[in-house]
Protein backbone atom coordinates (compact mmCIF):
# COMPACT_ATOMS: atom_id res chain seq x y z
CA UNK A 1 0.00 0.00 0.00
CA UNK A 2 0.77 3.82 -0.78
CA UNK A 3 -0.24 6.64 0.49
CA UNK A 4 0.34 9.73 -0.65
CA UNK A 5 0.23 13.33 0.86
CA UNK A 6 -0.82 16.31 -0.32
CA UNK A 7 1.29 19.10 -1.54
CA UNK A 8 3.40 20.80 1.41
CA UNK A 9 2.06 18.37 3.90
CA UNK A 10 5.08 16.08 4.23
CA UNK A 11 7.01 18.45 6.21
CA UNK A 12 6.08 17.27 9.62
CA UNK A 13 6.75 13.81 8.60
CA UNK A 14 10.00 14.90 7.04
CA UNK A 15 10.50 16.57 10.37
CA UNK A 16 10.30 13.50 12.58
CA UNK A 17 6.64 14.00 13.14
CA UNK A 18 5.16 10.31 13.50
CA UNK A 19 1.01 10.87 12.89
CA UNK A 20 -0.35 11.69 9.33
CA UNK A 21 -4.12 12.53 9.51
CA UNK A 22 -6.43 12.08 7.32
CA UNK A 23 -6.61 15.31 6.05
CA UNK A 24 -3.29 15.60 4.46
CA UNK A 25 -3.37 12.42 2.81
CA UNK A 26 -4.62 13.18 -1.58
CA UNK A 27 -4.47 9.42 -2.18
CA UNK A 28 -4.00 5.94 -1.03
CA UNK A 29 -3.04 3.33 -3.70
CA UNK A 30 -4.06 -0.51 -2.98
CA UNK A 31 -7.30 -1.09 -0.42
CA UNK A 32 -7.72 2.49 1.87
CA UNK A 33 -10.07 0.10 4.17
CA UNK A 34 -7.51 -2.38 5.11
CA UNK A 35 -5.59 -2.28 7.85
CA UNK A 36 -1.82 -2.78 6.47
CA UNK A 37 1.75 -1.16 6.77
CA UNK A 38 2.26 1.28 4.07
CA UNK A 39 4.54 3.16 2.19
CA UNK A 40 4.41 7.28 2.61
CA UNK A 41 5.31 9.31 -0.50
CA UNK A 42 5.07 13.44 -1.29
CA UNK A 43 2.93 13.92 -3.82
CA UNK A 44 5.65 13.45 -6.62
CA UNK A 45 6.16 9.86 -4.99
CA UNK A 46 9.05 10.59 -3.38
CA UNK A 47 9.32 7.69 -0.44
CA UNK A 48 9.50 9.52 3.22
CA UNK A 49 8.63 6.57 5.57
CA UNK A 50 6.58 3.56 6.36
CA UNK A 51 3.97 3.62 9.16
CA UNK A 52 0.92 1.06 10.04
CA UNK A 53 -2.55 2.41 8.05
CA UNK A 54 -5.73 2.49 10.31
CA UNK A 55 -8.61 3.08 7.80
CA UNK A 56 -10.98 3.99 10.71
CA UNK A 57 -8.66 6.26 12.70
CA UNK A 58 -8.25 10.06 12.17
CA UNK A 59 -4.86 9.33 12.56
CA UNK A 60 -4.73 7.66 9.43
CA UNK A 61 -1.15 6.50 9.26
CA UNK A 62 1.10 5.99 12.31
CA UNK A 63 5.09 6.51 11.23
CA UNK A 64 6.80 3.19 12.58
CA UNK A 65 10.11 3.86 10.49
CA UNK A 66 12.09 6.82 8.04
CA UNK A 67 14.78 4.04 6.57
CA UNK A 68 13.48 1.62 3.81
CA UNK A 69 13.54 -1.29 6.25
CA UNK A 70 10.96 -4.55 6.71
CA UNK A 71 8.31 -4.23 9.46
CA UNK A 72 8.85 -8.00 10.82
CA UNK A 73 9.90 -9.74 13.74
CA UNK A 74 13.52 -8.87 13.45
CA UNK A 75 12.49 -4.91 13.06
CA UNK A 76 10.75 -5.43 16.56
CA UNK A 77 13.06 -7.17 17.97
CA UNK A 78 15.57 -4.48 17.42
CA UNK A 79 13.19 -1.62 19.05
CA UNK A 80 12.49 -3.48 22.52
CA UNK A 81 16.18 -3.91 22.57
CA UNK A 82 16.42 -0.05 21.86
CA UNK A 83 13.33 0.39 24.53
CA UNK A 84 15.19 -2.38 26.87
CA UNK A 85 18.13 -0.60 26.36
CA UNK A 86 17.35 2.93 27.17
CA UNK A 87 16.04 1.61 30.90
CA UNK A 88 18.82 -0.48 31.78
CA UNK A 89 20.82 2.68 31.30
CA UNK A 90 18.73 4.46 33.45
CA UNK A 91 17.03 2.26 35.91
CA UNK A 92 18.32 0.63 39.26
CA UNK A 93 19.66 -3.20 38.56
CA UNK A 94 16.98 -3.61 41.38
CA UNK A 95 14.52 -2.14 39.74
CA UNK A 96 11.45 -4.86 38.44
CA UNK A 97 8.34 -2.65 37.93
CA UNK A 98 8.63 -0.18 34.88
CA UNK A 99 7.26 0.70 31.61
CA UNK A 100 8.99 -1.20 29.15
CA UNK A 101 7.28 0.04 25.83
CA UNK A 102 5.62 3.64 25.53
CA UNK A 103 4.33 3.89 22.55
CA UNK A 104 5.77 6.81 20.48
CA UNK A 105 8.20 7.43 22.80
CA UNK A 106 9.95 4.14 21.44
CA UNK A 107 9.00 4.62 18.22
CA UNK A 108 6.55 1.77 18.23
CA UNK A 109 3.11 3.73 18.28
CA UNK A 110 0.49 2.34 19.47
CA UNK A 111 2.03 -0.15 21.60
CA UNK A 112 2.71 -0.36 25.46
CA UNK A 113 4.30 -2.99 27.41
CA UNK A 114 4.52 -2.88 31.72
CA UNK A 115 7.13 -5.19 33.62
CA UNK A 116 6.37 -6.43 36.76
CA UNK A 117 8.10 -9.03 38.40
CA UNK A 118 8.47 -12.09 35.85
CA UNK A 119 5.34 -10.94 34.25
CA UNK A 120 4.84 -8.62 31.25
CA UNK A 121 1.83 -6.50 30.52
CA UNK A 122 0.58 -5.86 26.50
CA UNK A 123 -1.83 -2.90 25.44
CA UNK A 124 -2.24 -3.01 21.80
CA UNK A 125 -4.09 0.07 21.45
CA UNK A 126 -4.35 0.74 17.37
CA UNK A 127 -5.82 -1.83 14.23
CA UNK A 128 -2.31 -1.07 12.82
CA UNK A 129 -0.37 -2.66 15.74
CA UNK A 130 -2.60 -5.33 16.73
CA UNK A 131 -2.38 -6.87 12.97
CA UNK A 132 1.26 -7.22 13.76
CA UNK A 133 0.89 -8.83 17.68
CA UNK A 134 2.10 -12.12 16.52
CA UNK A 135 5.18 -10.90 15.31
CA UNK A 136 5.53 -8.70 18.56
CA UNK A 137 4.85 -11.34 20.91
CA UNK A 138 7.86 -13.56 19.40
CA UNK A 139 9.83 -11.00 20.22
CA UNK A 140 8.86 -10.55 23.69
CA UNK A 141 9.44 -13.82 24.63
CA UNK A 142 12.78 -13.97 22.89
CA UNK A 143 14.15 -11.31 24.59
CA UNK A 144 12.20 -10.96 27.84
CA UNK A 145 12.07 -14.87 29.28
CA UNK A 146 9.00 -13.99 31.51
CA UNK A 147 6.37 -16.23 33.38
CA UNK A 148 4.17 -15.06 31.34
CA UNK A 149 2.85 -11.89 28.87
CA UNK A 150 -0.87 -10.96 29.95
CA UNK A 151 -2.80 -8.74 27.23
CA UNK A 152 -5.00 -6.31 28.27
CA UNK A 153 -5.93 -4.78 25.04
CA UNK A 154 -9.26 -2.32 25.19
CA UNK A 155 -10.07 1.83 25.39
CA UNK A 156 -11.46 4.51 23.56
CA UNK A 157 -8.79 4.31 21.06
CA UNK A 158 -9.40 0.70 19.85
CA UNK A 159 -13.48 1.47 20.26
CA UNK A 160 -12.96 3.82 17.72
CA UNK A 161 -10.74 1.86 15.29
CA UNK A 162 -13.46 -1.29 15.48
CA UNK A 163 -11.13 -3.02 17.46
CA UNK A 164 -13.20 -5.43 20.33
CA UNK A 165 -11.35 -5.21 23.92
CA UNK A 166 -8.84 -8.52 24.48
CA UNK A 167 -8.72 -8.93 28.31
CA UNK A 168 -5.94 -12.26 28.77
CA UNK A 169 -6.12 -14.68 32.51
CA UNK A 170 -4.92 -12.94 34.76
CA UNK A 171 -2.20 -14.59 37.48
CA UNK A 172 -3.16 -15.26 41.00
CA UNK A 173 -0.32 -13.35 42.19
CA UNK A 174 3.07 -11.27 41.05
CA UNK A 175 6.22 -10.11 43.10
CA UNK A 176 7.69 -6.73 42.27
CA UNK A 177 10.27 -6.51 44.64
CA UNK A 178 9.82 -9.25 47.22
CA UNK A 179 6.57 -7.38 47.72
CA UNK A 180 3.85 -9.94 46.53
CA UNK A 181 0.47 -8.50 44.56
CA UNK A 182 -2.51 -9.93 44.70
CA UNK A 183 -4.80 -9.68 41.36
CA UNK A 184 -7.66 -12.04 42.51
CA UNK A 185 -10.98 -10.79 41.89
CA UNK A 186 -11.99 -10.09 45.54
CA UNK A 187 -9.66 -7.47 45.39
CA UNK A 188 -10.23 -5.44 42.24
CA UNK A 189 -11.93 -2.59 44.30
CA UNK A 190 -8.42 -1.84 45.96
CA UNK A 191 -5.67 0.33 44.49
CA UNK A 192 -2.18 -0.95 43.74
CA UNK A 193 0.75 1.73 44.14
CA UNK A 194 4.41 1.70 42.67
CA UNK A 195 6.58 4.20 44.07
CA UNK A 196 8.46 6.88 41.28
CA UNK A 197 11.85 7.32 42.22
CA UNK A 198 13.17 9.72 39.93
CA UNK A 199 16.90 8.69 38.50
CA UNK A 200 18.74 10.98 39.93
CA UNK A 201 20.64 13.68 37.10
CA UNK A 202 18.62 12.75 34.74
CA UNK A 203 15.49 15.71 35.94
CA UNK A 204 15.95 19.15 36.47
CA UNK A 205 14.60 19.92 40.01
CA UNK A 206 10.96 20.70 40.15
CA UNK A 207 10.00 24.35 40.45
CA UNK A 208 8.66 25.49 43.35
CA UNK A 209 4.76 26.22 43.90
CA UNK A 210 5.70 30.36 43.51
CA UNK A 211 8.06 29.18 40.89
CA UNK A 212 4.90 27.06 38.93
CA UNK A 213 2.74 30.13 39.11
CA UNK A 214 5.01 32.57 37.08
CA UNK A 215 5.44 29.48 34.33
CA UNK A 216 3.75 30.69 31.01
CA UNK A 217 3.33 27.95 28.28
CA UNK A 218 5.90 29.47 26.37
CA UNK A 219 8.42 28.99 29.13
CA UNK A 220 8.23 25.32 28.75
CA UNK A 221 6.61 24.49 25.68
CA UNK A 222 10.32 23.52 24.60
CA UNK A 223 11.54 22.13 27.76
CA UNK A 224 10.79 18.29 27.59
CA UNK A 225 11.27 17.45 31.23
CA UNK A 226 9.96 20.78 32.48
CA UNK A 227 7.39 19.99 35.87
CA UNK A 228 3.97 19.88 33.41
CA UNK A 229 5.29 16.71 31.46
CA UNK A 230 6.18 14.81 34.58
CA UNK A 231 2.36 13.53 34.98
CA UNK A 232 2.23 10.07 34.71
CA UNK A 233 0.28 7.34 32.30
CA UNK A 234 -0.98 4.92 34.60
CA UNK A 235 0.20 1.43 34.10
CA UNK A 236 -1.98 -1.32 32.23
CA UNK A 237 -2.69 -3.91 34.71
CA UNK A 238 -6.24 -3.77 36.02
Amino acid sequence: MKVFLKKGRERPVLNGHPWIFSGAIEKVEGDSEATAICDVCNRDGRWLARGLYSPRSQIRVRVLTWRDENIDRAFFTRRLSQAAALREKHLPFSCDAYRLVNGEGDFLPGLAVDRYGDFLVVQFFTAGIDSLKDSVADSLVALFPSRGIYERSEGGVREEEGLPPVVGKKPDSFSISAITVCSSPRWRKTRRFLTVSPTPGLLPPMPSEAGRSRLSPSSHRDQPWSWPNRISLSTIFP
